[in-house]
């Protein structure tokens, strides 16, 4: 019988494991994904008569009472920063090997994403001692992620550095440059369709562009979907494509295009921006640079003028017009280290960073 390898998050994203994924193969070792919002999902379960999501709740019970029997399991934790629900996961998990997997990059107690109404000192005293004493290693998706929490905690454990990865696997078809008129620049949208991934920015930019110049292809969904949908009747320059579920196919439409345009936005406490972005990588891996608003997550993957550009989340438009009139994305040399950065977030790269930790 393999060895488990036991990943337990909030709402299982095997998307962020990959490389893990792939570190579990080469040592024979099973990647098992467990949730600790039980109630939570148990009752989404019943109500929308979801029988996937109610018997993966069971065995989300299962690991929990399993846990309390057991000892040694290795499992890594991604839980949010000053979440009050690892004081339940540090009775259950005690007697096992822990690790900690975070996104979080400013661990200096000014934002966190959980809120408190009430005097949360016990609970940072708690997730301190947990950072210090529980933990057998850190993985941090960022380099900002990682110096920030070393900064702020004594930690006595190894920290490294495990980004999102590309599952380099799949290879992209070729890419197809516009074949009808070489003037036409195809943009494409990969991710939900939201309120804070700047879904209505996108579409104010659509307006400002000439649509026999310009394509646009959303690629998702979300409580923005009908939005979207309207868009694309008033607009035969827009096609919603809807979600796509199939990496191959996604990157398949990422090869049809010239640039992915990513307008996150931070929420109005500022508690979320995008911490990563995973669509910009997979996008590079395919040849396609990416307009990302200067997140801290964008930030730490594209060199800005190299192989992508940021622009400043309160000039979207104008400074996103001015970069695709410039057309330096189209330029050979620039795609060109668009998928040379690419390689650095290959999962068969990044497999001996989860080693690192995992094998001492």
């Amino acid at each position: 019988m393999r060895k488990s390898i036991y990943v337990l998050h909030e709402r299982s994203t095997k998307e962020h494991f990959i490389a893990l994924e792939s570190y579990a193969l080469l040592n024979n070792l099973e990647i098992k994904y467990r949730e600790f919002l039980i109630l939570r999902f148990f009752a989404k379960s019943i109500l929308r008569l979801d029988h996937k999501l109610f018997f993966q709740q069971l065995k989300n019970v299962q690991f929990f009472i399993m846990a309390l029997f057991t000892k040694k399991r290795t499992i890594i934790i991604g839980i949010a920063p000053l979440d009050f629900h690892l004081l339940i996961l540090i009775f259950f998990l005690k007697k096992h090997e822990l690790f900690y997997f975070t996104s979080w990059c400013d661990w200096s107690g000014n934002s966190f994403p959980k809120n408190f109404s009430f005097d949360s000192t016990g609970l940072k005293k708690t997730w301190s001692k947990f950072l210090k004493n529980h933990i057998k290693g850190a993985f941090c998706v960022t380099e900002a992620s990682a110096k920030s929490l070393q900064k702020n905690f004594d930690l006595s454990c190894p920290v490294v550095v495990v980004s999102h990865s590309i599952n380099n696997s799949i290879t992209p078809i070729k890419r197809i440059n516009s074949q009808s008129d070489s003037k036409k620049i195809n943009l494409i949208y990969v991710g939900r369709l939201v309120e804070n991934k700047g879904i209505k920015e996108l579409l104010s930019l659509n307006k400002n562009l000439d649509k026999e110049l310009f394509s646009l292809k959303i690629v998702g969904d979300g409580p923005l979907k009908n939005i979207v949908q309207e868009a694309s009747r008033v607009y035969s320059n827009i096609d919603y494509v809807g979600y796509v579920k199939s990496k191959r196919k996604l990157f398949n439409l990422y090869c049809q295009s010239d640039i992915q345009l990513l307008f996150s936005k931070k929420t109005l406490d500022n508690i979320w921006e995008e911490l990563f972005g995973i669509v910009i990588i997979e996008a590079m891996y395919c040849g396609v640079p990416t307009i990302a608003t200067s997140h801290v997550g964008p930030k730490s993957i594209i060199d800005h003028g190299v192989n992508g550009f940021l622009v400043d989340e309160k000039n979207i438009i104008e400074e996103t017009k001015k970069i695709l009139e410039e057309k330096l994305f189209m330029n050979k040399e620039f795609i060109d280290e668009t998928q040379l950065k690419a390689k650095k977030y290959y999962k068969t790269h990044l497999v001996k960073k989860w080693g690192e930790i995992l094998d001492a």
